[in-house]
């Protein structure tokens, strides 16, 4: 069996990376393709991934802007036809929802390879919001071949997809690699005992000048200080909206620099609360069964939603309420209540080459669709 990777972000690297520690630990060959949206070499040598990237283009990404963004893909989706027909894997793997994914799962049609959808079918049921993330993961269901679905309803969500399979999410391998490699630290920069996180870089979020207000005001609401680790693109925004963190009166607000997945990831476990809108965060929040405040309308994972987790829809007021029920009662009444996590499998990707492998021995490859055949 010989698969090809795409891959076009930090986030998406950090949730293929126990995939591809998985496949060179059993020795089966892969191709890791970058699209160039971000530079991935850092991350492939934090993690010790053998493979080296082909790159389609070395110039990173399009700055964050929609227009860029659609003019990056376009221009993509040949050369990345034409590398996946030379290479001519057996599988094309691609993740999630951002544009590379997108890019990879058009380019494998083309190609007439077999397209394999890793965290399939979430949906916020809004095209809007998150965007373009939503529409990306329609995409990519529909022309993938096999899925792999993150719950049970996500896997719901792939009715008319033959070969589709609930498998968890790669992300919780991703942190159990940085724990066992001790890679997770656990004494922290700062004086404060108590601390609340905060990262914010959603699309439909930055680029409102009203939403960002909003999300400030929430985060002032916090019972303890917060460090806000904050992204390029939304500092930038920060800057165009003329909004300067430093003036706020009373803040509590502490800008800091973006850091380390490893180091994030000790953050998490060591703070009090965190303020969000990315997904995979609340995945890692349930995993550290932290308080989080989910800064979005809407949310893919609805399933995480229960009494640690608050979809904020920007209400300062019902957000204030809820940070006042956290302290007043310190979820003490409700520690009887098992919440079983619907994202968390036990080794999921070696349950995805495994599944794989049993694919590639038992079915012959058949341009758009895999049937059984008799060898």
């Amino acid at each position: 069996m010989k698969l090809a990777i795409v891959i076009g972000t930090h986030a998406e690297f950090l949730k293929m990376m126990p995939l591809m520690l998985e496949l060179e630990k059993q020795k089966i060959k892969y191709f890791l393709i970058a699209t160039g949206q971000h530079d991935l070499n850092k991350q492939r040598i934090e993690f010790k991934i053998k493979t080296a990237c082909i790159y389609l283009d070395k110039r990173e990404g399009f700055k964050s802007n929609t227009g860029n963004a659609i003019k990056f893909a376009i221009k993509s989706i040949t050369p990345l036809t034409d590398v996946l027909s030379a290479l001519k894997p057996d599988f094309v793997l691609y993740h999630g929802d951002t544009m590379s994914t997108v890019i990879a799962a058009i380019a494998t049609r083309k190609a007439h390879l077999i397209g394999v959808h890793v965290e399939a079918g979430l949906r916020s049921k809004n095209l809007l919001e998150p965007f373009p993330e939503e529409i990306a993961r329609i995409i990519a269901d529909r022309l993938c071949d096999i899925a792999f679905a993150p719950s049970k309803k996500s896997v719901a969500r792939l009715a008319n997809k033959k070969y589709k399979y609930c498998v968890g999410n790669t992300v919780f391998d991703s942190i159990k690699i940085v724990e066992k490699n001790k890679l997770f630290l656990k004494k922290l920069e700062g004086k404060e005992k108590e601390f609340a996180l905060a990262s914010i870089h959603r699309h439909e979020n930055i680029k409102s000048r009203e939403r960002m207000l909003k999300i400030i005001n929430i985060l002032k609401a916090s019972p303890h200080p917060v460090r806000w680790y904050l992204h390029k693109n939304t500092e930038a925004k920060l800057a165009e909206y003329e909004i300067n963190l430093t003036k706020i009166p009373g803040q509590k607000i502490i800008i800091k620099a973006p850091v380390s997945y490893s180091m994030f990831l000790a953050l998490i476990e060591n703070s009090s609360l965190v303020f969000t809108d990315g997904g995979s965060m609340q995945e890692e929040c349930a995993y550290f069964d932290k308080p989080c405040v989910i800064l979005r309308m809407n949310t893919e994972r609805e399933e995480l939603v229960h009494r640690k987790q608050f979809l904020s829809k920007l209400s300062i007021k019902r957000t204030k309420e809820w940070l006042y029920y956290l302290g007043l009662v310190k979820f003490t009444v409700l520690e009887n209540s098992v919440f079983v996590n619907p994202y968390y499998k036990k080794d999921t990707s070696k349950q995805i080459i495994a599944i794989l492998l049993q694919i590639h021995n038992k079915y012959v490859p058949v341009i758009h669709n895999i049937e059984e055949t008799k060898k």
